[in-house]
């Protein structure tokens, strides 16, 4: 009599259940189907027979028929159908994600594992340099030509190129962070059946940029060598997300000059000039013809011709205060003449 059961990682085969055979009689055909398991892979190995002195076991396909031996009347046989089950094994992508060095660009996991293949990995790298510092003929002084370079620090390994959950730690002898949800359990075993892509994430570092100075101006950086405007300031903190090279712009200051009129008028009362430049200022006397003096704080210097003021060189802000003279003649009865000058 023969009895078919189903052993490890099978869930069902075909029923044979106390059925007699005769010598040389053909067992109809027996199917085991095997069983399945997510992120394993399920192979058939083979029947195995309770009674190998008369049925040897069977072959290795999970399907077939095969002849009835010779034996003793009321001989029973058990056959069992047996599988291996083997955990899959996914390849999972290391995109540096901006690292201008590369590292090992791809490891392998086993499904339900904590082991990732290789051991050891070469981590990314990145870093920029800044450099020139050129004083791009603005007569400027310097503090420091040297070049700077920023290298950024890795963090590890992520879900996404920004954002995301950590999945793999930045260490050389990689390892996986436990209860990242749809990719490793708490007991941090790869859990994700599939592949896989993670990214490289960065903390970025910055570099403090030379002071650069130059009297009458305000002087910075750009990383044009024709640039006109000031991008970065003066010993500012900078940080690059690729080389570069910075060139200085000097940009002239500017003043505020201020007009005050006694006995007249000014058609405007400020100006705003650039450093050693000059500002004019169109003069009404209160009475025609008269002379005017004029006096400047902070050390700068106005003159006066055609009633227009003229502040040249400017290197401050000033208040410039014009006076304009005018002559008061008093004639007394005894003939005595007063010339008031005011």
């Amino acid at each position: 009599t023969l009895t078919t059961s189903a052993g490890s990682n099978v869930s069902s085969v075909t029923t044979q259940s106390t059925v007699k055979y005769y010598y040389g009689a053909t067992v109809p055909t027996l199917t085991a189907t095997l069983s399945s398991a997510t992120g394993y892979t399920i192979t058939f190995s083979k029947w195995t027979s309770s009674n190998t002195t008369y049925l040897a076991n069977k072959t290795s396909n999970p399907t077939g028929t095969f002849t009835w031996p010779a034996m003793p009347e009321g001989t029973a046989i058990t056959l069992t159908a047996s599988a291996t089950k083997t955990a899959n094994e996914y390849t999972i992508t290391l995109n540096g994600n901006g690292a201008t060095t590369s590292g090992t660009t791809s490891v392998k996991a086993t499904y339900n594992s904590s082991s990732i293949s290789p051991s050891t990995i070469t981590i990314p790298k990145r870093s920029y340099t800044v450099s020139g510092f050129n004083a791009n003929s603005t007569g400027a002084t310097i503090s420091s030509t040297n070049t700077l370079t920023s290298t950024y620090t890795f963090n590890g390994w992520y879900t996404g190129a920004s954002g995301g959950s950590k999945v793999i730690s930045n260490s050389t002898s990689p390892a996986y962070v436990a209860s990242v949800s749809g990719y490793t359990d708490a007991n941090s075993k790869w859990i994700k059946a599939g592949t896989a892509t993670l990214y490289a994430q960065w903390t970025s570092a910055s570099v403090t940029l030379p002071t650069i100075t130059k009297t009458g101006y305000t002087c910075g950086w750009t990383t044009s060598s024709s640039g006109t405007t000031i991008s970065y300031a003066s010993g500012a903190t900078y940080t690059p997300a690729e080389n570069k090279t910075m060139y200085a712009v000097c940009e002239a200051n500017t003043y505020t000059v201020n007009v005050v009129v006694q006995n007249g008028t000014v058609n405007t009362a400020s100006k705003n000039v650039k450093y050693q430049q000059s500002g004019t200022f169109n003069l009404t006397p209160k009475i025609s013809g008269t002379t005017a003096t004029v006096t400047c704080t902070n050390n700068q210097t106005g003159s006066i011709t055609n009633n227009v003021l003229t502040v040249s060189n400017v290197t401050n802000n000033t208040t410039c205060t014009v006076k304009y003279i005018t002559e008061m003649t008093t004639l007394y009865t005894d003939g005595t003449l007063i010339i008031n000058e005011n």
